[in-house]
């Protein structure tokens, strides 16, 4: 969950890691169709081709979209302790040790939330996370479709 503190930083900041919530509903979402839809049909005699075809285009679509938010999200993060790192070394009135206090509080959240997305677990030091790390279930084995016998 986005901490409460998310909308007391400054705009600049965290307009950037607006899509966070949106890459790790779509981790999620495919955890979900992995688990209850691949999962269970791969212990019955599988998917019929268009299924898997339904299926294939949704995961893919889904993979695209999250490779492509995942860099823009690590750089806003990047961005946000760049500018923690600056004010507290340089932090001189009251309104920059606000802002440094809501981004310390605000940075170990959305650091946590970003490590717990695919392909970003323990790279958060290094800013490093390999977006071709998605995982992207495969279809079962596959079953002729139903042809009624007359």
């Amino acid at each position: 969950d986005i901490p409460l503190a998310w909308s007391d930083a400054p705009v600049s900041l965290m307009a950037g890691l607006i899509p966070l919530d949106y890459v790790s509903d779509t981790a999620n979402m495919m955890r979900t169709l992995e688990e209850r839809i691949y999962g269970n049909y791969g212990q019955t005699p599988g998917l019929r081709l268009e299924e898997c075809v339904i299926l294939r285009s949704l995961t893919q679509d889904l993979a695209e979209n999250y490779r492509a938010e995942l860099p823009g999200i690590i750089t806003a993060f990047q961005n946000l302790q760049i500018r923690r790192l600056h004010l507290q070394r340089h932090a001189s009135n009251e309104e920059e040790q606000a802002e440094l206090d809501t981004l310390i509080q605000v940075e170990p959240l959305i650091g946590n939330l970003i490590t717990q997305l695919p392909g970003c677990a323990n790279h958060l030091s290094s800013h490093e996370c390999d977006v071709t790390q998605f995982p992207e279930p495969e279809c079962p084995a596959l079953r002729e479709a139903y042809i009624p016998q007359k």
